[in-house]
């Protein structure tokens, strides 16, 4: 993108909802020419990450009283772990018209998955995962999508085959005339989000979609995802990224570390802030840009690559002894500014090695420049 002719308007207006002839009496408009974040970082920095291809947008799992779920024990009947009773997450927020929707019955245990919103993830860790009714089943350490619902009870799953019936005839009723074009199996795993990802590889490096503050952590799909239900273990078969999250996965602990410990610096923080659009709150979208930095192949030979990695485990060790109480914040911002205060020691030598990491061939001093004329 080359160079764009804009004017800038600039000026306090003296009340609210003045109109055009008003606010143009107390505006400066200026003329310059708008430039890229994108290009400007390419041209002062370098090209873009080699991970940036690799990293992905999460699954779409809307609507979300359809899918999010909380895990009842009946009064009568108890906890059954094979076929357990699940009704719409409340807490889960959901647009309207879907957040007047329930949803409820008994699944089979297999469609049960695991899942984490942005808000669940802090810097190299999570608060919570959350369990999900998927219609996928996992066939040869892969995600196999239901196409329709005959097919679960073909395969003798009676329950998950009433419960996405159920889901059907709601998706029928309140989705637009275009979204119902697909089923809402299909809807759930637009694009392939859902059947594209791969649980048998070992870990999963997470980050906000959108958020103030840049936050990444790993996930361990060599661990079982379980919850503890009447005193019973209800294990989760399955980890599956949601779009308000990007993921990278890999088999490689020691990579996984690597990159989560870059992403969770304040240098890549500061210098994407500029490209993150703007809310009510401050800055919001962060998507891909952090990866339009030369964040450079993990080297398990470098010697900054090996440093960086080993602070980024102490960091996820520190932060997991410390979830237990911080998880009573009601404010995820509140619990994110605990844990950057807790790692202050480390972050300083983590966004040292992450400047040289990334830019070998660029001067510090350079950077130092185009944060602070950015900032």
């Amino acid at each position: 993108m080359k160079d764009v002719p804009r004017e800038v308007f600039s000026g306090e207006l003296d009340r609210k909802n003045a109109s055009l002839k008003e606010a143009m009496k107390q505006l400066q408009i200026k003329k310059d020419k708008y430039t890229s974040p994108e290009i400007e970082i390419k041209s002062k920095l370098g090209d873009k990450s080699h991970y940036y291809k690799h990293f992905f947008q999460g699954a779409t799992i809307v609507p979300r009283n359809i899918w999010f779920v909380k895990i009842e024990k009946l009064k009568r009947l108890g906890f059954d772990p094979k076929n357990p009773y699940v009704e719409t997450d409340n807490k889960v927020e959901s647009k309207r018209p879907w957040n007047k929707v329930k949803l409820s019955g008994r699944i089979e245990s297999d469609f049960l998955y695991a899942t984490m919103l942005s808000t669940d993830l802090v810097p190299f860790g999570h608060l919570r995962v959350r369990p999900v009714v998927l219609p996928v089943i996992m066939k040869s350490g892969k995600f196999h999508l239901f196409k329709d619902n005959k097919e679960p009870l073909r395969a003798g799953f009676n329950y998950i085959a009433s419960y996405l019936s159920k889901a059907e005839e709601i998706w029928q009723k309140h989705a637009t005339t275009k979204a119902k074009k697909l089923t809402v199996n299909q809807w759930v795993n637009y694009r392939n989000k859902i059947t594209n990802q791969e649980p048998l590889r070992s870990y999963k490096v997470l980050y906000t979609a959108s958020a103030t503050y840049l936050a990444a952590c790993i996930i361990d799909q060599t661990k079982n995802f379980e919850m503890e239900i009447d005193g019973s273990k209800l294990k989760l078969n399955a980890f599956v990224a949601e779009s308000k999250t990007y993921y990278y996965e890999t088999d490689s602990l020691d990579e996984a570390n690597y990159l989560v410990a870059i992403l969770n610096s304040t240098v890549v923080d500061q210098i994407i802030k500029p490209l993150q659009t703007r809310g009510l709150w401050g800055a919001r979208d962060i998507h891909k840009r952090p990866l339009l930095l030369p964040i450079l192949k993990f080297k398990r030979s470098c010697s900054n690559h090996k440093r960086i990695t080993e602070l980024g485990k102490m960091a996820q060790e520190k932060v997991e002894e410390e979830i237990p109480r911080l998880i009573k914040y009601r404010s995820i911002g509140k619990v994110r500014s605990e844990i950057r205060e807790l790692l202050k020691d480390e972050i300083v030598e983590i966004d040292n090695l992450a400047v040289k990491i990334m830019f070998e061939k660029n001067s510090p001093s350079g950077l130092s420049q185009f944060i602070q004329a950015e900032a």
